[in-house]
């Protein structure tokens, strides 16, 4: 896989067929289906926007993070492990995977005492990773309980394209 070619940017304010339109999720529509429109069809064609995001669909925010995650993707095809840690990889990934125990996704790492972690204000909960790489999390109102190694874990990130 070699580096992008090309990138084609779209103007969808100025375009007489869009209009400046976004996404709306249909009757029974789920979550699974925008999980699902962000499925790459091929190593070479991903697919990014508001509508592929599966928390914040029709916002820009959902734009913008369904932009990070094709990058990520790319990234990792190309064997760059030094474009995030493995502990971001995790943490990413866990977001996407579990969105009702970590909320918001995209929040920033951050570093205390042994641990590198992120904490989610909607869910007031944290996840991490200790100096032992061990995966941690803390729940509201309980105390810190390990989930496992991250070498545990971190097959299953990089293969959903972490």
């Amino acid at each position: 896989a070699g580096a992008p070619r090309r990138a084609i940017p779209t103007r969808w304010n100025a375009d007489p067929y869009a209009g400046g339109a976004y996404s709306f999720q249909a009757v029974n529509c789920t979550r699974d289906d925008h999980v699902e429109l962000a499925q790459p069809a091929s190593a070479g064609l991903l697919f990014a926007g508001e509508h592929t995001h599966e928390m914040y669909r029709a916002t820009v925010h959902g734009a913008y993070l369904s932009g990070q995650r094709e990058a990520d993707r790319i990234i990792a095809a190309r064997g760059n492990s030094s474009a995030q840690n493995d502990a971001d990889r995790l943490m990413n990934w866990a977001e996407s995977a579990y969105p009702s125990l970590f909320a918001p996704r995209g929040v920033r790492s951050a570093q205390y005492s042994i641990y590198n972690y992120r904490y989610y204000s909607a869910t007031n909960s944290y996840l991490g990773v200790d100096n032992n790489n061990m995966v941690v999390y803390l729940l509201p109102g309980g105390q810190i309980t390990t989930a496992g190694s991250l070498s545990q874990f971190l097959p299953t990130a990089i293969a959903a394209g972490f």
